[in-house]
């Protein structure tokens, strides 16, 4: 039985090895930045575990502040603007830390800055339930437990409001809001990216509300083409086209996924936070070249009331366009269940008895059945609201409500 062990042992370590032996010698071909990172990460632990094998570790080290310098902004957050790659980086550099802890090692010194920046932004982005939102490529993971464990072993990260990270965050009591005023990624960190700028998310009493349909990257080139599109985000469209243009080339797209030919900018921020509401205005001109529009979202919540008020203005430069038609969409999550009114509201709720209701005072309220991409390995059927109408004057507002049920 002894000796059965040890033949099992030394094929578990010769295949380890192996496999450690191939990460390194090709680990130029790795590109993307998180798989970088986790391929790295893996060199680290077995240079960690085996002592003959300790240049994996230095080697491991020494590209990991490379990369990490090449993947990371100024503000502590990663180039991709993903929120799961935020999670995955934090997670691979809290185990590389606590592996060298283990060993009784010095953890070098960039370690504990990246992992202090990042941890700033993931707390800052984290919903009261653990989960993140889906922008930019994100698909759901819950990050509770990991968390858990960061406190356990005495992380503290500072706390963060209103706009951070290129994330607007509106929070009062049990509801959580957050919206994207991100300028897209570079060419070099767009792989997964998707054009939802000015697109929020709603959680309240820790149950997700509205959402973005997360990112179909895992589930083929068309889903993943399509999930990428304004439409598949609770924002505004117009002409039913994206803010950003993607590249079409097969070959192009085969090297460098969601790679943009024109981008949208984030031309105006605004926070306001007093005694009664909490007020976040974001504009992008992203439909600025082509419709000569600039779309500008206002969201204010009534902290008394548990009142959500959103204007989203479409101002238009001139109209010699007169066929363009404006589209708002609010991805409901499919965990929620929804139900149109007879006075044209529409009832949102959930299994926990949590629930909300949207009405907007000047255009029918429309319900329309969608695809939900937030799982990483399966779709589910969802639906979404809809609001939309013709743009007929230089500044169109289109006024809607979420009012918490009682």
């Amino acid at each position: 039985m002894l000796r059965c062990r040890v033949i099992f042992r030394s094929k578990v370590i010769n295949n380890i090895v192996k496999q450690t032996k191939h990460l390194f010698k090709n680990i130029s071909l790795v590109q993307n930045g998180v798989d970088k990172i986790k391929t790295l990460a893996a060199l680290i632990l077995v240079g960690n575990s085996f002592e003959q094998y300790e240049e994996y570790t230095q080697y491991g080290l020494k590209n990991l502040e490379d990369e990490l310098g090449n993947f990371i902004n100024k503000d502590g957050f990663v180039k991709s603007k993903n929120p799961e790659d935020l999670f995955w980086t934090l997670y691979f550099l809290v185990l590389i830390k606590e592996w060298l802890t283990l060993s009784r090692k010095q953890t070098p010194a960039f370690i504990n800055i990246y992992i202090n920046s990042l941890g700033i932004c993931f707390k800052f982005l984290r919903f009261s339930n653990g989960d993140l939102p889906l922008f930019n490529g994100a698909n759901h993971i819950n990050t509770e437990k990991f968390y858990e464990f960061l406190e356990s072993r005495g992380y503290e990260f500072e706390n963060m409001e209103n706009i951070f990270c290129g994330y607007a965050k509106i929070k009062s009591k049990k509801i959580e809001l957050f919206m994207d005023a991100n300028n897209p990624s570079s060419i070099l960190h767009s792989r997964n990216y998707q054009a939802g700028p000015l697109s929020f998310e709603l959680a309240s009493n820790g149950v997700k509300f509205i959402c973005n349909s997360g990112s179909g990257k895992n589930l083929g080139e068309e889903l993943s083409y399509l999930s990428s599109s304004t439409a598949a985000h609770s924002t505004v469209t117009i002409n039913d086209t994206s803010s950003c243009i993607f590249q079409k080339n097969a070959l192009i797209r085969k090297y460098f996924g969601n790679s943009l030919i024109e981008k949208h900018n984030i031309v105006k921020k605004e926070f306001k936070n007093d005694k009664e509401f909490i007020q976040c205005i974001v504009a992008h001109d992203g439909y600025e070249k082509r419709f000569k529009i600039l779309h500008e979202r206002q969201i204010t919540l009534f902290k008394i009331k548990n009142h959500i008020e959103g204007i989203d203005s479409l101002k238009c430069k001139n109209l010699e366009n007169k066929n363009l038609t404006f589209s708002v969409r609010f991805h409901i999550h499919p965990d929620i269940r929804i139900t149109k009114t007879m006075g044209n509201d529409i009832l949102l709720s959930s299994n926990k008895g949590e629930g909300w209701i949207f009405r907007s005072p000047q255009i029918p309220t429309k319900i329309e059945k969608n695809l939900y991409f937030g799982n990483p390995d399966n779709i589910k059927e969802s639906s979404f609201i809809l609001l939309e109408g013709i743009i007929d004057n230089e500044n169109t507002n289109i006024i809607w409500h979420l009012e918490k049920a009682k």
